[in-house]
């Protein structure tokens, strides 16, 4: 997949598979740096997503909030994966815990995350992923300016 030219986009998902596949699709065409933002409701998907995102790039420790607000796995892309459904993360939390981790080449996953209060310097994509029934997806992507 082919982030399309225009800033909005959707692709419906009817298996686990399906959206793993996207998932891969769209990292593989993803320049870095690169933030990525996750909407959605509980059990939506985000963190299966981002594990997708993970396995791509052969990291297997994201998780959800309930073990780690944040993880950062070093390799050949540096993934950085925050979970801010428990907690959410006061001011300076960015710059003390966050940007140490932005290292070269480097994507960084943020589920629960508001990217206005981000301070990046990089393309920023959110994606809303919403249930619509059984496995059924629609993950719906938005370039972030």
């Amino acid at each position: 997949m082919t982030i399309p030219s225009k800033n909005h986009f959707k692709v419906r998902s009817n298996s686990p598979e399906a959206t793993c596949k996207t998932a891969c699709d769209l990292v593989t065409n993803l320049s870095t740096p690169h933030a990525i933002f996750f909407k959605g409701d509980v059990g939506a998907g985000k963190t299966f997503f981002c594990k997708c995102i993970g396995k791509y790039y052969g990291i297997n420790n994201i998780n959800s909030a309930s073990y780690s607000m944040v993880s950062f796995s070093e390799g050949i892309i540096n993934v950085i994966h925050c979970d801010f459904f428990r907690n959410t993360p006061n001011p300076n939390f960015f710059y003390e815990e966050i940007e140490p981790l932005l290292k070269m080449p480097w994507i960084a996953m943020i589920e629960w995350g508001d990217s206005s209060i981000w301070d990046l310097d990089c393309p920023k994509l959110e994606i809303e992923i919403d249930l619509v029934k059984d496995s059924s997806r629609d993950l719906i992507f938005r370039q972030i300016s």
